[in-house]
């Protein structure tokens, strides 16, 4: 894993410096898209010399754009495979799965089968974190193409969670090594 400034790339000089990341979070796609690119922006802040203040602000602002996104925006991407094989499972089962497996059966509960389409195996899902206790009785749920209207998905979305796992702790990783924090830490000054 790495980050940095790219000034001159095989005889092309750049005016400004271009990041060039490679295993991080921002270039995965299996991050939201929209958090892909508030990792760029931060990182850059981070790599191109800006201030650890600048970060705790971005950070804070993140967070409320997060919180006011909806499922598709903040839904992580994946593809969805083992749905047979972890159908009766009660343990070990990826979590993408079984937020998968939990979209289906609220359709099939809710009797909404032949309005909306289950989700087959080797689909594209997303899938977030859910407050507990809900009404689908998971932690998380999965879906192709958003939510159905039905499940008023967005207020049972954990989006603190989401956005640990999505934003804050692949950030963490990054400013760790910077020697920087996520946010302002107490001190004895203070």
């Amino acid at each position: 894993y790495y980050v940095m400034n790219v000034y001159d790339s095989e005889g092309t000089r750049y005016k400004e410096p271009k990041l060039l990341a490679h295993g991080l979070a921002m270039v995965k796609s299996s991050t939201p898209e929209m958090v892909r690119e508030m990792l760029k922006k931060a990182i850059t802040m981070v790599v191109q010399g800006g201030k650890q203040e600048d970060i705790w602000t971005f950070v804070k602002d993140c967070e409320a754009t997060f919180r006011a996104a909806t499922f598709e925006d903040v839904g992580k991407p994946s593809s969805v495979n083992g749905l047979k094989k972890y159908a009766t499972a009660t343990k070990h089962v990826p979590m993408h799965v079984s937020a998968s497996l939990t979209f289906n059966r609220i359709l099939e509960r809710r009797e909404l089968l032949g309005k909306y389409e289950p989700i087959r195996e080797g689909e594209k899902v997303k899938t977030v974190y859910l407050y507990e206790p809900n009404p689908f009785g998971s932690h998380a749920i999965a879906a192709t193409h958003g939510c159905p209207e039905e499940f008023e998905i967005e207020k049972w979305i954990d989006y603190t969670t989401q956005f640990e796992k999505c934003f804050l702790s692949p950030l963490r990783d990054v400013l760790t090594c910077a020697g920087w924090s996520l946010q302002r830490q107490p001190s004895v000054w203070d």
